[in-house]
């Protein structure tokens, strides 16, 4: 009776394990594997969802900044305006000071 093919969970006559539980191993494997790849999958995809709100914020940020920017050079050409009216005001100033000094001698 040595001819009698071992039955589930027992191991071959040499001692290696015989297919049924190379398959049920494989099978485990294939099980925790496919459940480590859910589980990559779902953080992939919360990462990804964080990654496009991030990127939204980036734009309106961007946004933000280059209003500030048009801003800036506007206020700096009104600036360079108001300092030659300045100097011109100025000049004027000193001008008509000038000659009231000399009306007065």
């Amino acid at each position: 009776m040595d001819d009698m093919q071992p039955t589930s969970g027992e191991q071959e006559p040499d001692g290696e394990p015989n297919l049924k539980q190379i398959l049920s191993e494989i099978q485990r494997s294939q099980t925790k594997i496919s459940g480590k790849i859910d589980a990559l999958s779902f953080h992939m995809d919360r990462m990804s969802e964080q990654l496009d709100k991030q990127a939204e914020h980036i734009e309106a940020t961007e946004h933000c900044i280059a209003e500030a920017e048009d801003e800036q050079v506007a206020l700096k050409a009104a600036q360079k305006k108001a300092e030659k009216l300045i100097l011109a005001l100025q000049a004027k100033a000193k001008d008509l000071e000038t000659r009231s000094l000399k009306n007065n001698l």
